[in-house]
């Protein structure tokens, strides 16, 4: 599943490449991989989730462990939960999310479905403070940035509150608080299913830590932050990760950089 790849002659061989290693990967192993990788030009969303389906659909899946290599900068929070809620029902046995170089925001949502998460030294996940449309720019505000604002807000009196508050596009700040709590909860279930099955507080807690937890949306959470954060974090032996990150170098290579 290589999202926004335009087949040319040479994405074409680079296609059969990493094929190629995957199924290599996946007799050493002995799962089957899902690798989703996808370019800049797109993100996580319900027709991603219904493109996915239709991969494992027509798939025959022999093996009871699942490998989900991810590679993505987000997208929908609520299409993540249900792809990842799909991987947890597809899979039998132990649902691997492998994570090459980063898998930030929605795609974090979507890690944290996997038994664990795999991860080496440039693997990165990220918070999953939910973000919300502007509709006077346009742009694209954290739940970090709300946060920011409401506090600000909190601090003024008189007439500068009034004119802050008649020059502000109403952020929807209501909706945004409510939409945080809901991507915690989904964050929450998702992980009491199969990470932390019998660890409701410790679910929680993380669930907490990545929805609110930073300050900043593009916070880099590294190998060493993940482990920090409490989430089961794995690394492959050398042989099976150098395959995985050859793939990962093709990928960005043939399709990212040369498109």
């Amino acid at each position: 599943m290589y999202s926004g790849i335009k087949l040319s002659p040479e994405n074409s061989r680079a296609l059969e490449d990493m094929a190629r290693e995957l199924e290599e990967l996946a007799k050493i192993r002995g799962t089957f991989i899902l690798p989703i990788l996808m370019d800049e030009t797109r993100s996580i969303s319900h027709y991603f989730v219904s493109e996915v389906y239709d991969r494992l659909l027509n798939s025959s899946i022999t093996a009871k462990n699942i490998d989900v290599i991810i590679h993505s900068a987000g997208g929908d929070a609520d299409a993540a939960y249900h792809l990842a809620t799909i991987l947890q029902e597809i899979c039998e046995g132990k649902l691997t999310m492998i994570v090459p170089r980063y898998a930030k925001s929605a795609a974090t949502l979507l890690a944290c479905g996997g038994d664990v998460v795999v991860m080496d030294l440039p693997s990165e996940l990220g918070p999953i403070d939910p973000q919300l449309e502007d509709p006077v720019t346009g742009r694209y505000i954290s739940g970090s940035s709300v946060r920011n604002t409401i506090k600000y807000i909190q601090e003024l009196s008189g007439p500068l509150l009034k004119e802050l508050c008649q020059r502000l596009p109403v952020i929807q700040i209501g909706d945004h608080e409510s939409l945080v709590e809901h991507v915690e909860e989904c964050l929450k279930e998702l992980l009491c299913e199969r990470m932390f099955k019998d660890e409701t507080e410790k679910a929680k807690e993380i669930a907490e830590k990545l929805t609110t937890g930073y300050s900043y949306h593009g916070r880099a959470i590294t190998l060493r932050e993940a482990k920090k954060v409490g989430l089961k974090i794995e690394t492959l032996p050398r042989d099976q990760w150098q395959k995985v990150w050859k793939v990962f170098r093709i990928f960005e290579k043939e399709v990212l950089v040369r498109g």
